[in-house]
C-alpha cells in the first residue's frame, strides 16, 4: 500500500508510525504498550497511530484491539514506493554494502513533502519488533525516519531487535548514520541485539520487549473457560510439517494436544492441516489477552515466536520455549531457560514430560526475568521505574527535544 498523506496540522499530539496491523497479536499487544506509555508520557495529547505500508490491516482483531486498548485515531499507512528493479537486484546479489543506504537517502529527500504534517506532532514513535531490518520494511522505515527528521520533528523507536544480516545491508558508519536520527536512548530488547550495534559504533542500551509493560493488565486476566486443563498447547508458526510432527509425536506419548495461533494469516494452513489430518482443535484469538487466557488454561505451551515465550511469562504458563528463531533463541539466553527445545524435530513426550516435572525452575527462572524485565526500560520516554526524557543523538545538527 503507497499513497500520499492527507494530514491536517496537528497540535499537542503524538503520532506512532510502522505499527503493524495485519493480525499478528504480539505487534498489536506492541502497539498497546506504547498507546499506554505515549498516554502516561503525553497526558491529555492525542494519539494518531498510522501503520506500515506494506501490509493491510486485519479488520476483526482492530475491532477487537479498539475495544480493549487505549483510545486513538487510526490514520492509514504511512507512505512508501518501491526500491525499484535494478536496485532490488543489487541488494538481493550483495553487490555493495552501501547502495541501500543511498537508497535511503534518495528516498527521504523525495518523500518529504508526503510528511509535511509531521513537523508539527510533539514525538513521531516507531513501532519496536524487528522492523529495522531488511531491504523492503527496514529500508521504508529508514526512509520515512530521514522525511520525519527534515520537518524538525523529534524521533524515538520502541524496544527493537536486530540481526547480523543488517551487517550484509548496511557498513556500520551507514548504521551509524542511519541510527543516529533516533532520539537517545536507543533501546534493544535482548543482548544480542544491542552487541551488534555497539559493535557498529551504535550507542545502543539492551532493555526489554515493551509487552511486559502490560504485566498489571495481563496477572488480571482470568483463565479461559471450558479448557481441558491437561492439554499441551502448541503455538508454533513455521513449516506445517514440522508443526504437525511436534503435534503428532506428543500425541503418540499419550498428551493431549490443541494449537493456537497469534498471527492466523501465517498459520491458518497449518492449524487446518492439523484439524484434518491429526484431529486437533485449532484457535485464532481475536486478542493478545485472549492469548494470555488460554496459556493460563493450559498444562503446558510449546511456542517458538517471540511473543508467544512473552505473553507465556506474562500468563505465568509453564513454557517450552522451541528456539528455532532467532528472537526466541535470544530471549532463551537473556532469561536463563535452561529447558527448550533446539527446533520442533526436538519435541516429543519425553521433552515436555520433563518440562512438566521441573515446572518449578521453569516458573521460577521466568518471574527473576520477568523482575529483571520490569527494572530495564521498556520504553524510550521513561527508564524503569523512573520517567525521563530522552537525550537526542548528535546527527550533525540540533534535534528538538519534547516535553510533557
Amino acid at each position: 500500500m503507497s499513497g500520499a498523506l492527507s494530514l491536517p496540522r496537528p497540535r499537542g499530539a503524538v503520532a506512532i508510525v510502522f505499527a503493524n496491523l495485519k493480525g499478528n497479536l504480539g505487534d498489536f499487544a506492541i502497539l498497546h504498550a506504547m498507546l499506554a506509555e505515549a498516554g502516561r508520557a503525553f497526558p491529555g495529547r492525542a494519539l494518531h497511530v498510522y501503520s506500515h505500508p506494506l501490509h493491510g490491516v486485519d479488520d476483526a482483531r482492530m475491532t477487537a484491539f479498539r475495544a480493549q486498548a487505549p483510545a486513538f485515531d487510526y490514520r492509514g499507512p504511512t507512505h512508501s514506493a518501491p526500491l525499484g528493479r535494478f536496485r532490488t537486484l543489487a541488494l538481493k546479489l550483495r553487490l555493495t554494502p552501501v547502495s541501500l543506504g543511498g537508497a535511503i537517502r534518495k528516498r527521504a529527500a523525495s518523500w518529504t513533502g508526503r510528511f509535511a504534517g509531521f513537523g508539527s506532532y510533539e514525538a513521531v514513535l516507531f513501532a519496536g519488533g524487528e522492523q529495522w531490518g531488511g531491504r523492503d520494511l527496514g529500508g521504508a522505515m529508514f526512509a520515512t525516519l530521514g522525511a520525519v527528521r527534515r520537518q524538525g520533528a523529534v524521533a524515538a523507536a520502541f524496544p527493537f531487535s536486530v540481526k547480523p544480516s543488517l551487517l550484509r545491508l548496511h557498513s556500520p558508519s551507514g548504521l551509524k548514520r542511519l541510527f543516529a536520527a533516533l532520539s537517545r536512548p536507543l533501546v534493544t530488547r535482548d543482548e544480542a541485539s544491542a552487541d551488534l550495534l555497539r559493535g557498529a559504533g551504535v550507542p545502543a542500551e539492551k532493555g526489554a520487549d515493551s509487552v511486559f509493560g502490560l504485566s498489571a493488565e495481563a496477572a488480571a486476566i482470568p483463565l479461559a473457560r471450558d479448557r481441558d486443563p491437561e492439554r499441551v498447547l502448541i503455538a508454533a508458526t513455521g513449516d506445517a510439517d514440522h508443526v504437525l510432527g511436534a503435534a503428532e509425536r506428543l500425541m503418540s506419548d499419550g498428551l493431549r494436544v490443541e494449537a493456537l495461533t497469534t498471527c492466523a494469516e501465517e498459520d491458518a494452513a497449518t492449524l487446518a492441516a492439523l484439524s484434518d489430518r491429526l484431529g486437533v482443535v485449532g484457535r485464532a484469538p481475536l486478542t493478545w489477552q485472549e492469548t494470555v487466557a488460554e496459556f493460563k488454561a493450559s498444562r503446558l505451551v510449546v511456542t517458538n515466536r517471540l511473543h508467544g515465550v512473552i505473553l507465556g511469562v506474562l500468563a505465568e504458563a509453564t513454557l517450552l520455549p522451541v528456539a528455532n528463531r532467532t528472537k526466541v533463541r535470544s530471549f532463551v539466553e537473556d532469561a536463563a531457560l535452561e529447558r527448550h527445545a533446539d527446533d520442533l524435530a526436538a519435541i516429543d513426550g519425553a521433552l515436555a514430560q520433563a518440562a512438566l516435572a521441573g515446572r518449578d525452575d521453569i516458573l521460577a527462572r521466568m518471574r527473576a526475568h520477568h523482575d529483571r524485565s520490569l527494572g530495564l526500560r521498556r520504553s524510550p520516554l521513561a527508564p524503569a521505574p523512573a520517567r525521563a526524557v530522552p537525550e537526542p543523538v548528535s546527527s550533525g545538527g540540533e534535534q528538538p527535544q519534547w516535553s510533557s
